[in-house]
């Protein structure tokens, strides 16, 4: 028999171990050792902590189960600015768009009458209004002629903006949002990036039609069902296997930074990884000569299909991680 005996978990312990997994990156992880924390002894840190890693992540189950778990009233979140700080963060996320604007309306006039900052209220609301009109706009969209119209109004504000959008569509009936989809799927000017993330959104709905698709100047399509998203693409797979044994010999702090690299850039070339990633070494030899990790590449092996995509994949990012100056 062991001599070593577990000590009895309490809520201190659970928060302490919550905060090294957040070190650690591992914030589910942490998130259900904050809820055993929180639900053995109620604080407002932790709750604050809880709130925020579930709006970090958009869970609505978790954050809307907390909340009517926690506050079933909603006289009792009014009382104290900053829960009602929390719960304005929060509405936009728990109730759709109409719902969620009436309610941030009703905060705003109780924050107002406390003399209580209204400025992120203000700054929701706005955006629930910006996000209805597009919502309204989108269901217009009935028609090749309107959808083309409403998509060359988003590609003038960005396509930083354009993908704030399409996470706004995912949130709505696939009915409403069809037409819009299929024209930005043929679209010459909507980034590859973009179009991959649709892509994975109808593979997540088991969406079972066919799409035609623009890829780099031709048009192909597809079957839906035929997909598979690229996490289970064996490409994809080889691709970290090879970035892990390189970290591994050499930096291994460069693992999360490369893979991510690899990852956005397998999201671009998607769904043509094989065709275009001849081999998982290739691209980490071509990521380490551009980034001057390595100072020579190897002329005879260089695969130059690959290079040009690799260099086609990294003006699609600086256009998308760019947001429009103001």
């Amino acid at each position: 028999m062991s001599d070593v005996f577990e000590m009895p978990n309490n809520a201190e312990s659970y928060y302490r171990k919550a905060q090294n997994l957040i070190e650690q990156k591992e914030y589910l992880q942490a998130a259900d050792l904050l809820e055993k924390s929180y639900q053995l002894q109620p604080n407002f840190i932790v709750f604050n902590e809880l709130v925020k890693l579930y709006l970090s992540f958009k869970i609505k189950d978790k954050l809307q189960t907390l909340w009517e778990s926690y506050y079933p009233n909603q006289e009792d979140i009014y009382v104290d600015e900053e829960l009602s700080f929390l719960y304005g963060l929060s509405l936009p996320v728990i109730y759709e768009s109409q719902t969620a604007l009436l309610a941030l309306y009703q905060l705003k006039e109780i924050a107002h009458q406390s003399g209580w900052a209204t400025e992120h209220l203000i700054k929701s609301i706005n955006e629930l209004n910006d996000q209805n009109l597009f919502e309204n706009s989108v269901r217009k969209a009935v028609d090749k002629q309107t959808s083309e119209q409403l998509l060359d109004q988003l590609l003038e504000k960005g396509s930083f903006y354009l993908l704030s959008r399409i996470k706004v569509l995912y949130d709505m009936p696939y009915v409403d949002i069809e037409m819009l989809v299929r024209t930005l799927l043929k679209s010459d000017q909507v980034l590859h990036y973009i179009k991959s993330d649709l892509l994975h959104y109808l593979i997540n709905q088991k969406i079972e039609d066919t799409f035609e698709y623009r890829w780099f100047g031709k048009d192909f399509s597809f079957s839906i069902p035929d997909l598979k998203p690229y996490r289970e693409d064996s490409t994809y797979q080889k691709g970290l296997w090879a970035i892990q044994q390189y970290c591994d010999t050499h930096n291994p702090h460069l693992v999360n930074d490369i893979s991510q690299q690899f990852t956005m850039h397998v999201m671009i070339y998607y769904p043509f990884l094989k065709e275009v990633i001849s081999s998982a070494s290739k691209w980490l030899d071509i990521f380490l000569v551009q980034n001057g990790l390595e100072e020579e590449a190897d002329t005879a092996t260089l695969d130059e299909t690959l290079f040009d995509y690799y260099q086609l994949a990294n003006e699609e990012l600086f256009v998308l991680l760019t947001p429009p100056s103001h």
